[in-house]
């Protein structure tokens, strides 16, 4: 999968959590085809929505909005292992 999207890596960061779509919409504050358009068609997301799912996703802005990844903590862990299982 393209990672090169800030919606590619909401969608990877969610896959990760085990979270649904419907889930993280809830939570952004958004409908599910608004997700949907996020994570899949480019759609740009507010910076408060970025926020909201970089919080209840448990990784970082600046992987949601520049691909960097943090220095390893428990939490970013289980995001790094799923995406070199991925191949990502």
């Amino acid at each position: 999968m393209n990672q090169t999207t800030i919606g590619a890596r909401i969608r990877l960061a969610r896959q990760a959590a085990n979270m649904s779509q419907a889930a993280l919409a809830r939570h952004m504050g958004i409908s599910m085809m608004a997700l949907n358009g996020i994570e899949l068609h480019g759609t740009d997301p507010r910076a408060s929505r970025v926020a909201v799912a970089s919080r209840v996703l448990h990784v970082s802005g600046d992987y949601l909005l520049h691909g960097i990844m943090p220095v390893p903590t428990p939490e970013t862990t289980g995001l790094r292992a799923w995406l070199a299982h991925i191949g990502a």
